[in-house]
């Protein structure tokens, strides 16, 4: 979509940010959508280089980590349970330790309101 895809990613995952601070779930929605579909693009387009797979996997772990506060707020049990199973699945990368407290604790409260505490 555009020559600089890493900025253009990292812009619309701050804005993605932005959104869910200002609770606008429509408009994040299809921000997400959008990344996934980047995100998508570069796998496929480049899935022989192991510097690309790491940074794809890293951008992963962040759009996995937005959309689990969405459906966190939101409280869709069902799609925040698959997403973090997604996201628990992902290797390869180094994502930001807060991305990775995030997942971990939306994850752990997840399991916490279905009792499961084993």
């Amino acid at each position: 979509p555009c020559p600089n895809e890493r900025l253009f990613f990292k812009t619309n995952l701050k804005y993605g940010q932005l959104l869910y601070e200002n609770h606008q779930t429509s408009r994040l929605q299809s921000v997400i959508k959008e990344l996934l579909s980047i995100s998508d693009h570069n796998r496929n387009q480049s899935s022989s280089l192991s510097s690309t797979t790491s940074t794809s996997s890293t951008n992963l772990m962040e759009i996995y980590a937005l959309q689990i506060q969405l459906y966190s707020r939101m409280k869709d049990h069902k799609k925040l349970r698959e997403i973090y199973s997604k996201a628990m699945q992902v290797h390869g990368g180094i994502p930001h330790p807060r991305t990775i407290a995030l997942i971990q604790e939306l994850g752990g409260k997840m399991h916490m309101a279905s009792r499961e505490y084993e």
